[in-house]
């Protein structure tokens, strides 16, 4: 059974501790994934991922003291289909934002953005559906300098063709409004493209670096970046 390890090291490579966690909702030794750390107020949240239901993925958040050992752990069983959480942030109010996807069933899900506080507990969750497409998932996040969240998704039919997506949000996680992107889409071979970095500039530019899989299979994946400055209200 694979498991989720977390280690300190000191800039030495000294190791300081080490802790073994793993998800009682898995016994049949589904693989883990860790999405992302975050390290607030010498506890370490872990956005992690498994399998709980047999072939179905799920989600939950591992709380820490600042040697690993648990506190807490969260499960959001509420999205049983997908493996929800893509990314997950500390906003200006001292929550976390989680964004990812909302299977509503096998063949479809949605855009989601989930708060809670440092605790756990739920503070709103609000979803982007769009009816006609049924491939809708949310890569990165993050806290704009106006203090809104800016979401970077793609959307697609039937699973392929996905397209990119800006969305932003008020801090409630009301939808303000979104922007497909068009970056290089190799024309008639891209099955789908998908963002992994987004930052913000001073000057209000938006920087995003996303990944295109072709659609023939033996082609290499390829990789851009986008500057824009055409997305303020």
């Amino acid at each position: 059974m694979k498991r989720i390890l977390l280690f300190l090291l000191f800039l030495q490579c000294n190791l300081t501790f080490a802790q073994t966690y793993f998800n009682n909702y898995n016994p049949s030794g589904y693989s883990y994934e860790v999405i992302k750390v975050l390290y607030i107020k010498d506890t370490f949240y872990i956005l992690s991922a498994s399998n709980c239901f047999g072939v179905i993925g799920c989600n939950y958040l591992i709380k820490a003291d600042k040697y690993g050992k648990k506190i807490q752990k969260f499960q959001f069983t509420d999205y049983p289909y997908k493996k929800v959480g893509r990314d997950i942030i500390l906003d200006k109010d001292s929550n976390l934002v989680l964004i990812g996807t909302r299977g509503q069933s096998l063949d479809k899900n949605t855009i989601m953005i989930y708060k809670i506080n440092l605790n756990g507990d739920s503070i709103n969750v609000k979803y982007f559906d769009d009816t006609n497409i049924d491939r809708e998932d949310a890569d990165k996040i993050i806290q704009t300098r106006d203090s809104n969240y800016m979401i970077y998704a793609q959307r697609g039919v039937d699973y392929q063709w996905a397209r990119q997506f800006l969305i932003k949000a008020d801090r409630k996680g009301n939808k303000l409004w979104e922007k497909r992107i068009d970056g290089d889409t190799l024309g008639k071979y891209t099955i789908y493209q998908y963002g992994n970095n987004l930052f913000e500039l001073e000057n209000g530019d938006f920087w995003m670096s996303y990944n295109i899989e072709p659609y023939v299979l033996g082609y290499d994946e390829y990789a851009g970046i986008i500057r824009t400055d055409s997305l303020r209200e």
